[in-house]
């Protein structure tokens, strides 16, 4: 039984080797022949490789495709490529659509660019090409190498069906992707839509679950870590994390409704144009020095400063953009003419340095280490502060203005609770033995010792004359009025008188 089972497959294998070779078709794009019929089309290739040498010529969507009686035919065809009326035109012998290589051209070596790839879900299907060429085109910068195609579902055995999923697909050069990748998230159509493509995040991303760097979340087989100390069993701010402070000093900042949060609907004018929010003008300001003025647009007429920000997501710039000296002068510009423009705002900020607060953007996001805490607000009231996982850029620079505006909290640089530098020294931990109890007689004692000092004694009023003659905040480089403090020696003339 197994020896006739074996020669019946050699058998077949014989016969498989002395059959002839299928030839394949080659291709050619519709968009490059013009309006023309199947039977035109063959008398220019028949130019090339004599008549008769054809077996067919089938026009299928967007697609000629040439079906040659010899394989030699079919190489030379695809190797020179056809004139039709004076113009060159690019045979593939691939499908252009499924491989990538549609027009793909040659680079400086000679070697055929292989294109990416460029998916985009969750679009209505009644959203026309034309809108998702204006997206692509206009707020992505990206030039196409293709027509908008459309992907269908697949049936059980891996084949194409006829039926439609509502993906637009795309291909691009892989230069226009290297260093700018693609948004995961953006919107088209006025709705949400996701963006898949070759290589658009990093492999070492850091997994958001047990904040290792070898998967990501989806994939953490870890349970749940704590983002300060990634140790388990507890979140950040708990009394069991090893870097948790029983009392800090800070002003959190986040929220529509907190007047110094970026989000806060203020209505503001910077660089002698209007918008809602901060976000708004920073946005709309990334997008324009990035070279993307149709997004920028969006983005300062976005009806808040969340979908500002959702729609920012679009901006293709570098990766270090943010981190950039300029950024941050551009961030610390545009939030001190909301502070001069908007009353709320100043008084919040001044509140909050008199009473010796540290500012501190918190908002728990774990991908942005760059402008607050990435804590929610418990958790940054209590977590000691060099372990916060963001670098707080907003913090210091509301901090900073806070300086510019009211001058510096000299009674605080002796090391006590408040000053801007140490930020150590804002922590009151109960690990040496002390119960709250005696923490707060001992606050009571200070207050005291503070009431019956001298100068408080000599001058009731000190506090009252500090605020009706202490110097007014200046107004915005972009939009300051005649007598603002603008020049570095007035600013360094700025104190707190003491009299």
């Amino acid at each position: 039984m197994a020896a006739a089972w074996k020669n019946g497959h050699q058998q077949k294998e014989k016969m498989d080797l002395l059959s002839p070779r299928p030839i394949l078709p080659c291709f050619i794009l519709t968009s490059e022949t013009g309006k023309m019929d199947g039977y035109s089309l063959s008398r220019f290739i028949c130019e090339l490789i004599g008549d008769g040498a054809l077996k067919c010529v089938q026009e299928t969507k967007n697609l000629w495709r040439i079906y040659c009686k010899k394989h030699d035919d079919r190489a030379t065809v695809i190797t020179k490529g056809i004139s039709i009326n004076g113009k060159h035109v690019k045979v593939y012998g691939q499908n252009p659509y499924v491989v990538g290589t549609l027009n793909a051209g040659l680079m400086n070596d000679g070697e055929q660019v292989e294109m990416v790839k460029v998916t985009i879900k969750d679009i209505y299907n009644s959203v026309s090409n034309d809108v998702v060429m204006y997206f692509l085109t206009k707020i992505l910068k990206l030039e196409i190498t293709s027509e908008i195609q459309t992907g269908f579902y697949r049936d059980g055995r891996g084949g194409l069906t006829s039926l439609e999923n509502g993906d637009r697909i795309i291909w691009v050069h892989p230069d226009q992707l290297k260093d700018c990748p693609l948004p995961r998230n953006s919107f088209c159509g006025g709705r949400p839509v996701r963006i898949f493509h070759r290589n658009q995040f990093k492999s070492d991303g850091e997994c958001f679950n047990c904040f290792k760097t070898d998967h990501q979340s989806r994939n953490c087989p870890n349970a749940k870590c704590c983002r300060v100390c990634k140790e388990e069993g507890h979140d950040p701010g708990s009394p069991h994390c090893p870097h948790y402070a029983a009392k800090l000093n800070v002003r959190t900042v986040g929220g529509y409704l907190d007047p110094l949060s970026n989000h806060y609907k203020s209505s503001f004018i910077y660089n002698h144009v209007p918008g809602l929010t901060v976000d708004n003008h920073w946005f709309n300001e990334k997008a324009m020095k990035n070279g993307q003025p149709e997004l920028a647009e969006l983005c300062l007429n976005a009806k808040d400063g969340g979908r500002a920000k959702s729609l920012s997501k679009s901006i293709r710039c570098t990766e270090n953009w943010d981190k950039c000296d300029m950024a941050y002068n551009l961030m610390k510009d545009i939030v001190r003419s909301k502070l001069n423009q908007v009353q709320k705002s100043r008084e919040e900020l001044e509140k909050a340095w008199k009473e010796g607060a540290q500012f501190v953007e918190a908002v728990p996001n774990p991908r942005d280490k760059l402008w607050g805490s990435s804590l929610d607000h418990e958790a940054t009231a209590h977590t000691k502060p060099a372990f916060w996982p963001g670098e707080n850029k907003l913090g210091q620079i509301l901090g900073e203005l806070a300086t510019e505006f009211f001058g510096k909290r000299e009674e605080w640089q002796d090391g006590s609770p408040g000053m801007v530098k140490g930020l150590e020294d804002l922590v009151v931990n109960s690990d040496d033995g002390e119960s709250e109890e005696e923490e707060d007689e001992e606050a009571e004692e200070t207050e005291d010792e503070m009431t019956e000092s001298p100068e408080m004694t000599e001058n009731p009023d000190n506090m009252q004359n500090c605020q009706e003659n202490g110097p007014k905040p200046p107004e915005s480089h972009n939009n300051a009025p005649s007598g603002s403090l603008n020049s570095v020696s007035e600013k360094e003339n700025i104190h707190v008188s003491k009299d």
